[in-house]
């Protein structure tokens, strides 16, 4: 039991030392991963879930993950279902506003 007990305090303190390294590296990290337009749970790439999770959010459903300023893709600064139907629009390679699936600040 006892050597149990010092496996689980080693793996503690090891965990503890390891996230201090990754958080105080992590300071000097200056690249950004940008989101694109339209990837909205921030996967990134921009899918059919995207879109609905733009629908679960108007609908005030549970969304794991949501970036507003990636959900605005026809950029008229709020979030509706066009933005929604935008992204299907772009799935299905037919006429959409520029820059899905790119980059954005």
């Amino acid at each position: 039991m006892r050597v149990i007990k010092r496996i689980a305090v080693c793996l503690i303190l090891f965990v503890v030392i390891i996230s201090n390294v990754i958080s105080v590296g992590a300071g000097r990290i200056t690249t950004v991963i940008p989101y694109l337009l339209g990837d909205v749970d921030g996967d990134g790439s921009v899918s059919i879930i995207d879109a609905t999770c733009i629908q679960r959010h108007l609908a005030e459903l549970p969304v794991l993950s949501y970036n507003e300023s990636a959900a605005d893709t026809d950029g008229d600064g709020s979030v509706t279902i066009i933005d929604a139907t935008c992204i299907q629009q772009w799935l299905a390679s037919l006429p959409c506003p520029d820059g899905i699936g790119e980059p954005i600040e």
